[in-house]
């Protein structure tokens, strides 16, 4: 919507296992829909109490994957986690905005879950996120 109304310009999307698509399921979300902190289940649940209506969960506002384009767009950190119902549609996104000639840094962090980046006192793996979300960030705001 900033891009589209003359909002604030915005330096960089920082997108932590996002949620790109709610109208649609993935092969991650049945190959993680148990057992993985973060349910197929969990994911209805929560876009069910999201959506006014469930016809909204087209709406781009709400499935940017569906977007008409995503051209335009400031560049991209999106990071996912190899065991989360939601790395395909965070990678799909990736997709879409790199075909739309944005710049793009993908990271899926293979051995982690939904959730993990928070975690970094107990997981190396997470402090290295952050410090790559801190870097990018860092770059973004110069």
């Amino acid at each position: 919507m900033a891009r589209d109304q003359g909002g604030p310009a915005i330096a960089l999307q920082v997108l932590l296992y996002p949620v790109t698509d709610v109208a649609a399921e993935s092969k991650s979300y049945a190959d993680f829909a148990d057992g993985y902190m973060l349910t197929r289940e969990g994911m209805r649940w929560f876009i069910a109490h999201y959506l006014a209506k469930p016809g909204d969960a087209t709406d781009w506002h709400v499935s940017p994957l569906r977007a008409p384009s995503l051209a335009g767009l400031p560049p991209a950190l999106i990071v996912t986690a190899g065991f989360d119902p939601l790395r395909d549609e965070g990678q799909a996104y990736a997709d879409r905005l790199r075909d739309a000639g944005v710049t793009v840094d993908d990271v899926c962090y293979g051995g982690m879950i939904h959730g993990f980046v928070p975690m970094g006192k107990l997981i190396d793996t997470a402090a290295r996120a952050v410090t790559l979300i801190g870097g990018s960030l860092r770059q973004a705001l110069r």
